[in-house]
């Protein structure tokens, strides 16, 4: 199965912020999901949100800038500190036994 990058419109986060009232839009995962379920696979998925739309939708949002925001520090940081933190947690709880 091919995975395939999908880019939300900024006019289809506006209209998902005014009219389902919606703070995120992510990438989905779910066809990953029920792949891996379907072969017995048990899954966890991470949100990273990357990118901002102005209240008017009217900023471009691009993938250089996703890949910006995705290489800081910052994010590297927080998101090796949220996975560290939830398989220490995993391990504590499912595997102490």
């Amino acid at each position: 199965m091919g995975i395939e990058r999908l880019v939300k419109l900024e006019a289809e986060c506006v209209a998902f912020r005014d009219g389902l009232f919606v703070d995120a839009v992510g990438m989905s995962t779910a066809p990953e999901v029920i792949a891996a379920r379907n072969r017995g696979m048990y899954t966890v998925a991470f949100s990273c949100i990357t990118n901002t739309i102005a209240a008017d939708g009217t900023n471009a949002t691009n993938h250089e800038e996703v890949v910006r925001t995705l290489d800081s520090p910052e994010v590297k940081k927080r998101l090796t500190g949220t996975v560290r933190n939830f398989f220490n947690l995993y391990r504590d709880i499912y595997l102490s036994f």
